[in-house]
């Protein structure tokens, strides 16, 4: 179904990667015990091996009634999952590796691919055609070696979400960000086929793959020429947050890019493809978990702070509604970002420069029908460096709050985003002093005349 290969910059100067891949649980089951990334335009390496590290069930989890519908799960073996949504993501990962040498203007080439595509797709022609291919990129850092390492890529926080009823109002974040505090600036990627031979260079080899008509690459969602109602896909292109609603079922596919940039510098690129999933919901009663806006009186996730500030508020999630069966619902909120402390409760470790942000409650946060916990940040002027350690005049964290409640067979998923801005405080000008008066009993002794000429008088 998708996937994406990231990688990050170890202490020792060498370099860990990561493939992910994301399966459909109803079709061919993934027994690898390794894969190779193959690597394109470095001098000496082309393949890194990559060992299985785990397998997790993405399908969404819910609380199944008594004769109620079902909770969606990937069983073992080919043709295991259980319907529509039931998702396995398989995390693959290699030994640290030095990479001698620097980028060429084109990068490092890190790609996976395979045969074939997901075969229920909706906005691809003939998928059942078509294999996959994942890619990244690594680029030169001005004025340093890839040997030891300088540069990590972007990483995810949030698992793709790919099922939702049609008619609903979407929005997913991918929680993304970079370890070295780079600038990240979302896209559209374009989806490729797999291999046919040759080298990397796309779009010749390997090409995208063809879309239906009404369909691309930046439109991979329905819009309003399929069905009365329909709000296309749009993504953020600072925060990553893609938004739509589908009132077409259907299976659409889409690759989310992201570029990382320092000082203005192109380092690094990741693509990550996944589908989401649209499916009809008869007799549908469930609305998602409400999360309250935290600033400007429960009106926006944006706030604005100077450096130094503590950052303090409550996370409010109300939902209550009940179960087919008439028991109330649980919710379950899922936080990520990268300047959260260990735990959620930690402020002394866990992120870059602490003090780190906290929570007041302990994962698994959860409560019956809504929770609250409380949102704690001292900031400080250290939460205004970049990856070269130099102070900038702002900075936007963006912590991302995934509340989902019980609801089978599909969930309620709310997706905010807090973004906090932390800002410079302006230097104070030196105050440009100029006499302005004279005091009252000097002015009832003297007269102008005499007062100049006696303070001339009294500086000789």
């Amino acid at each position: 179904m998708g996937g994406e290969i990231t990688w990050t910059c170890l202490g020792a100067g060498s370099y860990q990667f990561n493939l992910i891949l994301y399966r459909d649980c109803n079709g061919i089951e993934i027994t690898d015990p390794s894969l190779n990334i193959e690597v394109w335009g470095h001098p000496t390496v082309t393949t890194i091996t990559c060992n299985l590290l785990s397998s997790t069930d993405l399908s969404p989890s819910c609380t199944q009634v008594g004769g109620g519908p079902i909770e969606l799960a990937c069983g073992a073996g080919m043709g295991g999952g259980n319907g529509a949504g039931a998702v396995q993501k398989f995390h693959y990962q290699s030994a640290p590796i030095v990479l001698a040498g620097t980028p060429p203007a084109t990068g490092w080439a890190f790609t996976y691919d395979s045969f074939s595509r997901n075969w229920d797709l909706s906005n691809i022609v003939d998928p059942f055609n078509y294999g996959l291919t994942l890619s990244a990129r690594m680029y030169v850092v001005v004025g340093a070696n890839a040997n030891p390492c300088t540069d990590s890529s972007p990483q995810f926080e949030q698992d793709p979400y790919m099922l939702v009823c049609a008619g609903t109002e979407f929005q997913y974040n991918p929680s993304a960000f970079d370890p070295d505090n780079d600038s990240l600036v979302y896209s559209w990627g374009v989806p490729l086929d797999h291999f046919l031979s040759g080298s990397f260079n796309p779009p010749v080899n390997p090409s995208p793959v063809a879309f239906v008509a009404g369909y691309s690459n930046t439109n991979p969602t329905p819009n309003a020429s399929f069905a009365a109602g329909n709000i296309p896909a749009t993504m953020d292109t600072e925060s990553g947050v893609i938004s739509f609603l589908s009132n077409t079922t259907g299976n659409f596919g889409h690759v989310q890019k992201i570029d990382s940039y320092r000082n203005g510098q192109l380092v690094s690129t990741v693509n990550r493809e996944f589908q989401m999933i649209v499916i009809a919901c008869p007799g549908y009663n469930n609305d998602a978990p409400v999360i309250t806006p935290p600033f400007s009186a429960g009106t926006s996730f944006e706030a604005e702070f100077f450096a130094g500030d503590l950052v303090n508020f409550n996370i409010v999630i109300s939902d209550p509604e009940l179960l087919q069966d008439g028991t109330p619902q649980t919710v379950v909120l899922n936080p990520s970002g990268s300047y959260f402390g260990t735990n959620f409760t930690n402020a002394a470790t866990g992120c870059d420069y602490a003090p780190c942000a906290t929570l007041s409650t302990a994962p698994i946060i959860s409560g019956v029908q809504g929770l609250t916990t409380t949102f704690n940040w001292q900031t400080s002027c250290d939460h205004l460096l970049d990856a070269n350690g130099v102070q900038q005049a702002e900075v936007t964290y963006y912590f991302v709050l995934n509340a989902q409640d019980d609801y089978c067979t599909v969930p309620g998923r709310t997706f905010e985003t807090v973004a906090i801005k932390i800002k410079n405080k302006e230097m104070l000008a030196a105050a440009d002093l100029h006499c302005a008066d004279v005091a009252g009993k000097w002015r009832r002794n003297f007269n102008l005349g005499a007062y100049h000429r006696s303070f001339r008088n009294f500086i000789y």
